[in-house]
């Protein structure tokens, strides 16, 4: 992370990711395991990639590029198992959650203009894709998202008004995100 402020960065990378092996138990109900042959045990594998890149244009004006990754394998999954994203803090122009895949993909880039060092206004395009499993078919879906926002400070944390148009939205079809960033 060589971000020069986590919050509201004008500069710097981050990068993280993470990679998990674990077992699962379903206990039931009992008739699953017969009718739908789920088994009682099984394995899951995850893996999660996050990247952040933050460039100063000029004096007050930022390009920031945000990447996400996610996908998952085992046997059996099911909707539980899966991830879910859209809305405030992953693809916006859509509902919150809207979306869950096995694998999942996020892309946010923002022209932003930074007012202070909590608060800044920006446009943003968004491209998600997902690959679900649906009644044993393969689903995937490549998914656009744009609009404007703008981060402000209040006395409860950074507060963030995002107005968001996904595929086929006209005008007054557009979602409004709202959320709230606190630092304890």
């Amino acid at each position: 992370d060589t971000r020069d402020y986590p919050l509201n960065p004008r500069s710097g990378l981050y990068y993280t990711n993470s990679y998990s092996y674990g077992f699962k138990n379903n206990y039931g109900p009992s008739y699953l395991f017969s009718e739908d042959s789920v088994s009682k045990k099984g394995e899951l594998q995850i893996l999660q990639l996050e990247f952040g890149w933050y460039y100063n244009l000029w004096l007050n004006q930022v390009i920031s590029l945000e990447l996400n990754a996610k996908q998952i394998k085992g046997d059996q999954l099911q909707l539980t198992d899966l991830f879910w994203f859209g809305g405030s803090q992953s693809l916006r122009g859509y509902r919150e959650n809207q979306f869950w895949g096995k694998v999942i993909a996020w892309a946010n880039l923002e022209y932003r203009f930074i007012l202070n060092r909590n608060s800044r206004l920006f446009v943003f395009s968004d491209w998600g894709f997902y690959q679900s499993l649906n009644d044993s078919n393969v689903k995937d879906d490549v998914l656009p998202g744009y609009g404007l926002g703008i981060r402000f400070e209040t006395p409860l944390g950074i507060m963030g008004v995002d107005y968001g148009l996904g595929k086929g939205d006209s005008f007054r079809d557009g979602k409004i995100h709202f959320g709230i960033t606190s630092r304890f």
